[in-house]
């Protein structure tokens, strides 16, 4: 109730009583009344106004309390924020290893045995993707040295696998087979640039004493094969010369930079075929294989043109050279077209 209200209730009935009972004394009775009225208005007041006070004190307080935890809630906030990121981020991991556990054949319904069964719809993007990636030239096999550039390409596609490209090798190699057919038992070889081949592997099996030259190294052994990471330059004759000397596919990269080990010289090729010449014995073989057309200068390698490649093997004498070309991505042709994309094969002796 407002303290006007209090009173007039207390002060109008006292004073009437006092003025009608005691009518000596009550002027002073009122006058009395009146004084401890107004007392009791004023202690009251000031009570209400100091609990006004406190109460605007402590919610001010309150207030400059919660001001001055907005930094706390503001990184609290953002802590939620990043540990929800982080937990879905290790759902994306474990649903990863879920992937690779199926892969790996750990599960009886996994993937691959879905695929040995001839379901190739089994294979989506992500597992192409992977399958591409592990049998490339980049991927794990060509860190490991076990990239082994095969003539025949497939590629991984989501459902399917399929033929993509046939190279030169698909020749190369049996030409090269071919030339050194009659070399007789335990003949020396070597095999410059040697890494992506298994020409080596196959010449030592077949008994000959083969030498795999390459600076990125070999990764096959056999008790007839050595492997060296020398470049041809650091070679030196010596008083066992070598019965046959291979360049496949390699003479062409020699001197451009373009692998490991492989030092930057313009005539690196020709410098590369005399010093075969001189690690090779009187009438010892040359077989070298090379890309082949109109003459041009790439990156990763030269392609030769009939008067480049006749400066190439100035003092050998020829006794077999010839040509592919390429028809489509899958398809070579025996025979010389300057117009597409070829190959020369050419298996010579020295003069």
């Amino acid at each position: 109730m407002p303290l006007n209200g209090i009173r007039r209730r207390l002060k109008g009935p006292l004073v009437r009583s006092a003025r009608e009972g005691f009518a000596p004394g009550a002027a002073e009775l009122a006058q009395r009344v009146e004084t401890e009225v107004g007392e009791s208005k004023r202690l009251l007041a000031e009570f209400i106004d100091s609990r006004v006070d406190q109460v605007v004190g402590t919610v001010q307080a309150s207030s400059d309390a919660v001001a001055g935890q907005r930094p706390v809630l503001d990184r609290l906030e953002a802590s939620t924020l990043e540990g929800t990121a982080y937990v879905a981020g290790a759902l994306d991991r474990l649903r990863e290893l879920v992937d690779e556990h199926l892969l790996l054949g750990r599960e009886p319904d996994h993937l691959i045995a879905r695929v040995r069964e001839g379901d190739l719809g089994a294979i989506d993007a992500r597992t192409a993707r992977l399958l591409e990636a592990a049998t490339g030239h980049s991927g794990p096999l060509s860190q490991r040295g076990l990239y082994l550039n095969p003539a025949v390409g497939v590629g991984w596609r989501p459902g399917n696998v399929e033929l993509v490209s046939v190279n030169e090798r698909i020749a190369e190699i049996p030409f090269v087979l071919g030339a050194l057919h009659d070399l007789p038992p335990a003949s020396r070889v070597l095999d410059v640039g040697a890494a992506e081949s298994t020409l080596s592997l196959s010449l030592a099996t077949l008994g000959h004493r083969v030498t795999a030259l390459d600076p990125r190294g070999y990764p096959f052994s056999h008790p007839n094969l050595t492997g060296s990471r020398a470049r041809i330059d650091e070679l030196h004759a010596d008083d066992d010369p070598y019965d046959a000397v291979v360049l496949l596919s390699t003479v062409e990269h020699i001197g451009l930079g373009s692998y490991d080990g492989d030092a930057m010289d313009p005539d690196g090729d020709r410098r590369a075929v005399e010093q075969c010449a001189a690690l090779l014995k009187p009438g010892g073989r040359l077989v070298l294989t090379a890309p082949y057309g109109r003459p041009a200068l790439t990156p990763l390698e030269r392609i030769y043109g009939p008067d480049e490649l006749r400066a190439l093997l100035a003092g050998f004498e020829i006794l077999e050279q010839r040509h592919l070309h390429r028809v489509d991505a899958v398809t070579w042709a025996a025979g010389e077209d300057l117009e597409r994309p070829g190959c020369v094969m050419v298996s010579a002796r020295t003069a």
